[in-house]
């Protein structure tokens, strides 16, 4: 998309123009913008700049808005795995079989080892993505030597969604959200499970909803197909009382059609088929 020459605006400094478009050596993109009270060109990052900062003509920052979208979901396949020599640092998503980390809700260590005199525990730090602009989280642990198990306080976690937002992570139904906190899915529901729902009042937005849904298929959780046959069982089972659920219908249907073209580009594709109906 060419937007050197762009008219932006900012709250800040007013109007301005694009007068330069590059690519830093890390990748990350930059546009620089002379604004008319303003001697110097400012710098901002591209395409973030223009969720928060910069503004422009409806249709091209809707199409700015869809490449950071994109550009998210990306990133969100590749979380790089974190090591680090003074801590055993324990990444909740690599490409390997994930660690299982324990969630208690009073004690954070192994109950029957601390009852003997066997006590061999050690502090441990675990990395938990944070679903808001892919950021991490690093919550302190406890690693049970004797039965080589990690546990984590629940309070911990909570503590930390209070303040970074909520963490890109499996939950048990009866776990830290509590009944209700998923809306409309059932307990069982894989979807329900990593926080995906359409509660207005305190459930993700919708391109946290993309997100989750682009993880789940990222890391082989759930297939594109079962997303889509999930979600269009909610639309049909709900349709019938569309005055409750018209707003919920509204995100599934929209929610079916991003599954449905995610990354389709990468997918074996048969050309020579015969169709035969059941």
């Amino acid at each position: 998309m060419e937007i050197v020459g762009l008219n932006v605006k900012n709250k800040s400094c007013g109007e301005g123009v694009i007068v330069k478009h590059q690519k830093g050596a890390s990748g990350q993109e930059y546009v620089f913008v002379e604004f008319n009270r303003l001697k110097d060109p400012k710098q901002f990052q591209y395409p973030e700049a223009f969720e928060n900062y910069l503004t422009c003509e409806k249709s091209v920052h809707d199409a700015i808005m869809e490449l950071l979208s994109k550009k998210r979901f990306a990133a969100q396949a590749n979380l790089p795995n974190v090591s680090k020599k003074e801590n055993r640092v324990i990444n909740f998503f690599e490409d390997s079989t994930p660690r299982t980390v324990y969630v208690y809700t009073q004690h954070c260590v192994c109950v029957k080892c601390s009852r003997d005199k066997r006590r061999n525990f050690e502090d441990v730090a675990i990395i938990v993505p944070v679903l808001k602009r892919l950021r991490k989280a690093k919550v302190l642990a406890s690693l049970c030597k004797n039965c080589d198990k990690i546990y984590v306080r629940k309070t911990e976690l909570l503590n930390v969604e209070k303040k970074v937002g909520k963490l890109l992570l499996r939950r048990e139904s009866s776990g830290m959200g509590g009944k209700g906190r998923y809306g409309s899915l059932a307990p069982e529901s894989v979807l329900h499970l990593w926080g995906y729902n359409v509660n207005n009042d305190n459930g993700p937005d919708k391109e946290e909803r993309q997100m989750i849904i682009a993880f789940i298929i990222d890391r082989k959780i759930l297939t594109r197909y079962e997303i889509v046959e999930h979600l269009r069982w909610l639309i049909d089972t709900r349709s019938r009382q569309w005055e409750i659920y018209s707003d919920a219908i509204k995100s599934w249907e929209n929610d079916v059609e991003i599954t449905f073209n995610y990354n389709m580009d990468e997918l074996t594709t048969y050309k020579n088929i015969e169709l035969k109906w059941k």
